[in-house]
């Protein structure tokens, strides 16, 4: 994030150097959390972050095309979200409630987010962070009130309880 809570980027393209200087994404939106990115199809980037009012925001790039304007998606969030695909026009975003603290899960499918968002449970002391290591399968991590790192899985179909991801223990 650059100065004044914008958000800021570098690039680098095709195995070569990084740019030499940083560029704001969008001068206009204040963003008060980090940000969370992934890529959904090729040459497009999206990101996400939270606005003063703790919605979740939402904006693309696509390559020639420059950023978009950020949308708010809703939301009372708290933290860093966390953004990931497991293919070609499948987005997820997790977020951890503002007051619950637990995890927000809202899937888009190409050009439309998913109606509701997902209640995923949890009592978490901080932020996601994501993964898919392919179709159909979703990795959460995060830590607990008990600063354990602990995890949640998707399969496609359904989620998985929270387990300590450290000792395969099974956690609330």
């Amino acid at each position: 994030m650059g100065g004044g809570r914008k958000v800021s980027r570098k690039t680098s393209t095709q195995g070569s150097d990084w740019a030499s200087q940083w560029y704001e994404t969008r001068p206009e939106t204040t963003i008060w959390s980090g940000p969370a990115a992934a890529s959904a199809r090729d040459s497009r980037i999206d990101l996400f972050g939270l606005d003063p009012a703790n919605q979740l925001l939402h904006v693309t790039a696509s390559a020639g095309g420059g950023w978009g304007p950020f949308k708010a998606i809703g939301g009372n969030f708290q933290g860093t979200p966390a953004a990931v695909s497991w293919g070609t026009g499948r987005l997820d975003v997790f977020a951890r409630g503002a007051t619950s603290n637990k995890l927000f899960h809202r899937t888009r499918y190409g050009t439309q987010w998913h109606r509701t968002r997902t209640d995923l449970g949890g009592s978490l002391l901080s932020g996601p962070g994501a993964a898919s290591w392919g179709p159909n399968r979703l990795d959460v991590f995060a830590k607990d009130r008990e600063h354990h790192v602990v995890h949640k899985s998707c399969d496609g179909a359904s989620w998985s309880d929270w387990s300590d991801a450290l000792a395969g223990r099974s956690s609330r």
